[in-house]
């Protein structure tokens, strides 16, 4: 099946590119593999010409093939790679602000990835590369600990 997946990557790749949209699809693929191609009203942000080439594979051969078709298109577009952890969803508004504000930051665009962790009850954490932002309730209520212990044991 791995050919099966690298004819479609290719053939993404290849189409996307002859009509000079690479950028384009590339942003389509990270909002299919974010699952947040669809607004709140049920419209799409992807148009359907996406949809249809996608709609021909099985939801893991699709994910498969938008998966390495970013790693490709990424890495021609020369993409700083960005991971997003959130406690939500982010909205589709709330993605483009904070792209922005990384492309502003880092002075280079970006591949955007979001992924969803309840477990840190608020905040985001961005990683770039090795560097981690990290500005979220759980690893804040973990430094008041620490540094309520720490105020107890140099007393």
């Amino acid at each position: 099946m791995a050919s099966l997946i690298d004819r479609y990557v290719a053939d993404l790749y290849n189409y996307a590119e002859e009509r000079k949209q690479l950028e384009h699809y590339h942003r389509y693929a990270l909002l299919f593999i974010n699952k947040s191609d669809v607004d709140s009203d049920g419209m799409r942000y992807i148009p359907d010409e996406f949809y249809d080439f996608i709609g021909l594979l099985t939801e893991d051969d699709a994910d498969a093939v938008v998966s390495k078709f970013l790693e490709i298109t990424r890495e021609h577009l020369e993409l700083l790679d960005v991971k997003i952890i959130s406690a939500v969803p982010l909205t589709f508004p709330q993605r483009n602000d904070i792209e922005k504000k990384l492309v502003s930051m880092f002075g280079k665009e970006i591949s955007l990835v979001t992924k969803v962790d309840s477990s840190l009850i608020g905040g985001l954490r961005i990683v770039v590369g090795h560097m981690i932002i990290d500005n979220t309730v759980k690893t804040s209520i973990a430094e008041m600990k620490k540094n309520v212990y720490k105020e107890v044991y140099l007393k």
